[in-house]
């Protein structure tokens, strides 16, 4: 199995609720994304997929949440914006691609320096095994 990782970068506010039953000041974070893309094969060129496509579409996506408060937003309407459902949210916007969006395996999100969170598709595979 082949794999390749893109990463971007954005910046954005949030506030959760708090498991006491209130809401946390907002807030905001420098937020890391990273994409994991696979395959068994590799296509004509020899790539997974091409690092500046994934590249572009990724931006593309950090860009619709960049300088904007999370809670706010239409994708996260009825939700929670934690880091689990903003890299929920970025895989299915990644896997709308026609091309090669079937190969999206996992996103994770870097909230703060070492806090991570992910959200894997049905049927991706665990990286790394």
């Amino acid at each position: 199995m082949y794999e390749i990782e893109v990463e971007s970068r954005f910046s954005a506010t949030h506030a959760l609720p708090l498991h006491n039953g209130a809401t946390e000041a907002l807030h905001g974070h420098d937020w890391r994304v990273v994409v994991s893309l696979a395959a068994a094969e590799l296509d004509s060129c020899g790539m997974v997929a091409d690092f500046c496509d994934v590249k572009k579409i990724l931006d593309e996506m950090a860009g619709r949440l960049h300088h904007q408060n999370l809670n706010q937003l239409q994708l996260f309407a009825g939700g929670i914006p934690s880091a689990e459902n903003v890299a929920r949210c970025i895989h299915n916007l990644m896997t709308n691609d026609s091309t090669w969006g079937h190969l999206v395996q996992a996103v994770r999100v870097e909230e703060a320096p070492g806090c991570w969170a992910g959200f894997r598709g049905p049927g991706a595979r665990a990286l790394g095994a």
